[in-house]
């Protein structure tokens, strides 16, 4: 049951924006107005909290400051514009235009929501987890992989006095990671709420109000329920032609059943022997095709390395690449697209655009990528538009975002020594390139003449085609159908486009056109699969696009023809969530327990929080599942190596220095001779972590370290903490 802490924070978040949305965003309907409070009211406390953090520290106070001084502001200006009233006129109006629906699309409407926002917090209670052992537990591959992090940096904000916030995996360097989707689990512990269950929940929420942003969103755009239906479904579930890789391996089944020769059972050479027995063949395929889906033993859309055709699928579906594990990503487009729908229907109203723009201004420090497509639609609906509430929702955009993106934007951009320079060139966005080409004025001419003949070659339709099925094709369709109905606005595509998409769908299908040539043109950070977190908004504005289309045309054949497109994109990832059902030999299973941290690890950790300081600095052996880096909230020298390559540090320094001090020195480390207490000063080191468990690490010689005659913290199997305080500090 969660405490009545958490309780009231939730509540207070939940109150600010159902008030600031009812004072001063007036065109919503019901179930828009719930989205849109919960998620504004959620990021403004939550980025107004960090603030008063910075004088109040992580407390009880600063969360009280997060939400009544915002609810303070908004009531003067709300009398001073002679507002008063409005927000319960506001609600009154919504609740009753909903009520006066049937009983019955009612109960369904509270059924659907119930099964959404539950069904999303079981999912990610389900696959991150603490055991009843004590263990933490991900059941999920991309969970274990990237929550590690999510978890050290909230616990740094819950009991490591992490503010202002620094680097916890880069000690004593400014955080660059946007810090709020990991800020907000922190603020629910002072509640009383445990971190992982308070991780668990604000995923869960911030997943269901994405999925019913953008059913609202396509909604608003489409006009027809079930098509913007279709929409969620697809930024769910999408992907490319990999279900193909069912059917051919149904295929080779009923060829080994025939006693053929896998290379040469193919189904033209059977029917050109015999019709009959090509006819016998698909049937026996056919029949394969339930045990091939209820015994997956590779996955169909790249997760894992697939043996299927066809070859080249990188692409994941994105319940597994983007919603599952990157949390940054699910609260930043749940922000952003809240913020387009919102400013969509109230365009006319300045001050619902000054509130929404201070809402969206939160973005560079929920997620770097959102806030810049935030920025380019606004300069779209800016300059093609002239509505009011995007006029005046840049100074909220502008004022609280640019200052982070500023730091972020003049900070260097990786390490020429880690050989992770960025941005970079990749034209065509394929998965591998032979070296980077650094983004210049006259590498960037190049690649347009590069991505003009890229168009034309196999390797870029192959690489596309396999991955996201029509996506790009529609893509380019819409691009010619846009540019030819500018050029001829009175011609016939010009009318054909009208009559499919309105002014707003046609903007969305603009930026998004724009996102996907500057995302497979530019790789902006070291590692080019981050690119998809900006292709997850052209993923988006083409959805819409398609099913507006497919609908405004009806019953014509091109509706057909979109309508199974559609089905297509979507067919790999319903392969792929079948085989998360205990259907699924055990050995084959994608859901099972990937242990981060062990009871023990659990339990070296709460001896430390009890033992050190909080600003302690550790030197450690930089593995993925060290329990000082996730459980402690302290700083480490040097973290996970992904983590910073990730990001451009220049690392290698502090890695040579670890790997130096784990391994000792031949003379004792009070020797003037030793190397040891020189690098352990250089960094600020209080505590020498010597791990022998986990192997993804550093080595360290732990004998060496057993004879310097040391003060022990804490210790557990395999793992001992040294207190080097007093050696570094004679």
């Amino acid at each position: 049951m969660m405490p009545l802490g958490a309780w009231s924070i939730l509540a207070g978040w939940g109150f600010l924006g159902a008030y600031v949305t009812g004072a001063f965003i007036p065109n919503l309907r019901f179930g828009e107005r719930i989205l849109v409070s919960g998620v504004l009211g959620t990021t403004i406390a939550v980025g107004t909290t960090y603030v008063a953090g910075l004088a109040f520290g992580i407390s009880p106070v600063a969360v009280l400051v997060g939400i009544f001084l915002p609810i303070l502001l908004a009531a003067a200006i709300q009398h001073l514009l002679h507002l008063r009233g409005r927000a319960r006129d506001a609600w009154k109006y919504a609740w009753s235009s909903w009520s006066a629906q049937t009983a019955e699309a009612l109960l369904l409407q509270c059924l659907l929501w119930a099964v959404l926002i539950g069904g999303s917090i079981a999912l990610f209670s389900s696959l991150f987890l603490v055991r009843a052992d004590g263990a933490v537990v991900a059941r999920f591959p991309t969970v274990w992989a990237d929550w590690a992090l999510h978890l050290g940096m909230a616990q740094s904000f819950a009991i490591g006095h992490n503010m202002p916030a620094k680097n916890i995996v880069f000690a004593n360097t400014a955080m660059y990671y946007p810090p709020l989707p990991d800020f907000a689990p922190a603020l629910l512990r002072i509640g009383g709420l445990p971190i992982v269950t308070a991780l668990d929940l604000l995923s869960g929420c911030g997943l269901a109000g994405l999925v019913l942003g953008i059913y609202f969103l396509a909604r608003e755009l489409v006009g027809k329920p079930a098509a913007a239906a279709a929409v969620a479904v697809l930024m769910m579930l999408g992907g490319g032609l990999g279900f193909w890789g069912v059917a051919v391996t149904a295929w080779q089944m009923a060829c080994s059943h025939a006693h053929l020769a896998s290379g040469s059972c193919t189904l033209g050479g059977v029917a050109h022997a015999s019709l009959g027995r090509a006819f016998a063949m698909v049937v026996s395929a056919l029949g394969y095709i339930p045990h091939v889906l209820a015994n997956q033993s590779v996955s169909y859309d790249g997760l894992e390395t697939a043996v299927t055709t066809p070859h080249g699928i990188v692409w994941n579906t994105p319940l597994y690449t983007w919603w599952l594990p990157q949390r940054t990503y699910v609260v930043g487009m749940c922000v952003a697209v809240t913020g387009l729908l919102a400013l969509l229907k109230n365009a006319s109203w300045s001050r619902s655009g000054a509130v929404l723009g201070i809402m969206l201004g939160w973005l560079p420090i929920i997620h770097v990528e959102s806030y810049l497509v935030i920025v380019g639609y606004a300069l779209i609906w800016t300059l093609f538009r002239r509505d009011s509430a995007w006029r005046w929702a840049w100074p909220g955009i502008l004022a609280i975002g640019g200052a982070f993106a500023f730091q972020l934007a003049t900070v260097q951009h990786g390490s020429a020594l880690a050989g992770n320079q960025y941005p970079w060139i990749d034209v065509g966005w394929y998965p591998s390139v032979p070296s980077k080409v650094l983004v210049n004025a006259p590498s960037l001419i190049h690649a347009v003449g590069e991505y003009a003949h890229a168009l034309f070659t196999a390797r870029y339709w192959g690489h596309w085609l396999v991955n996201t099925g029509i996506a790009v094709p529609c893509t380019i369709a819409a691009g010619v159908l846009l540019a030819w109905s500018a050029v001829r606005p009175a011609g016939t595509v010009a009318h054909m486009v009208g009559r499919w998409w309105s002014a707003e769908t046609k903007l969305l299908i603009f930026g998004g056109i724009g996102i996907f040539l500057l995302a497979t043109t530019v790789v902006f950070q070291p590692w080019y699969w981050d690119n998809t977190k900006f292709l997850g908004y052209w993923y988006l504005a083409l959805g819409i696009g398609i099913a507006a289309a497919a609908w405004r045309m009806r019953s014509h054949w091109g509706a057909w023809a979109l309508e199974l497109g559609i089905v297509s994109m979507v067919l790999t990832g319903a392969v792929v969530i079948v085989r998360w059902g205990p259907w699924t030999p055990a050995a084959d299973q994608i859901i099972q327990d990937y242990v981060l941290m062990a009871p023990s690890d659990v339990q070296l950790a709460d001896a430390l929080v009890r033992d050190t300081s909080p600003h302690a600095v550790f030197a450690t052996g930089m593995s993925h599942e060290d329990p000082v880096m996730i459980l402690t909230g302290r700083q480490v020298v040097a973290g996970y190596e992904g983590w910073l390559w990730s990001y451009g540090l220049q690392y290698l320094p502090r890695k040579d220095a670890l790997t130096a001090i784990l391994a000792g020195c031949p003379s004792s480390i009070r020797s003037s001779q030793c190397v040891v207490r020189g690098l352990l000063r250089k960094y600020d080191v209080s505590y020498v972590e010597v791990d022998t468990v986990h192997g993804d690490g550093l080595r360290a010689n732990a004998l060496w370290w057993q004879q310097q005659d040391l003060p022990v913290v804490a210790a557990v199997q395999g793992i001992t903490v040294y207190d080097v305080r007093g050696v570094t500090r004679t």
